[in-house]
């Protein structure tokens, strides 16, 4: 009766410890798979954010290539109807180096010299020497309808330009003679367009030639 009375207590004794030992691996397994799925929703997460950046700037992008796209037709029309005694193929008037900020000509340029950086490269620095979509035209401004707009006007400019493979074309050699530089000129228009955040700008260029 003795040896058994003693078994029996050794039992009840050792059987808590085993099953606390069990308790402290399941505590740490449920620790580790609960890191887990931590990492891997804050992963899913950046890379959501990530998805939803990219997808903004190539929207804001799309819209300030087309306010840029807006402001070269606004130009063009500009040239073709409005302020038509500039654009006349023996004028130089009205074209200044840096582009001219007075109110008839404003927008007008001179073409930079070899060497110095392009008068498009700076001009946009300057709000007074760009003109701003609509101004001699009068267009409506909202040109994207009710959707989201750009953070401001698109602005161009239009720079007297001499073109040497017109003048070969031409089958001119003198490229000093006054008649010359004249049958050589190129309208050369720069557009800038910004999205809806004014940082995002793109810009734009085409050419207008004499018939």
């Amino acid at each position: 009766m003795t040896t058994a009375s003693i078994q029996s207590r050794s039992t009840r004794l050792f059987a808590p410890r085993a099953r606390a030992a069990q308790h402290g691996v399941s505590l740490i397994i449920v620790l580790m798979i609960l890191l887990v799925i931590t990492v891997l929703g804050v992963g899913g997460a950046q890379l959501t954010l990530q998805a939803e950046r990219g997808s903004r700037n190539d929207r804001d992008i799309e819209i300030a290539h087309q306010a840029a796209e807006q402001a070269l037709t606004d130009a063009e029309l500009d040239i073709q109807k409005f302020r038509t005694s500039f654009f006349k193929r023996d004028n130089d008037t009205g074209f200044a180096p840096g582009c001219s900020n007075a109110a008839d000509s404003k927008g007008l340029c001179k073409q930079a010299d070899a060497g110095v950086l392009p008068v498009w490269a700076t001009a946009f620095d300057d709000d007074s020497k760009t003109v701003a979509y609509g101004t001699f035209t009068n267009q409506s401004h909202g040109y994207f309808g009710r959707g989201i707009q750009s953070a401001r006007e698109p602005r161009y400019i239009i720079e007297s330009t001499q073109d040497s493979d017109s003048c070969t074309a031409d089958g001119s050699a003198d490229m000093q003679t006054t008649t010359l530089q004249f049958t050589c000129k190129v309208l050369r228009i720069t557009a800038m367009g910004y999205g809806p955040n004014e940082d995002t700008k793109v810009v734009l260029q085409t050419e207008f030639r004499y018939e």
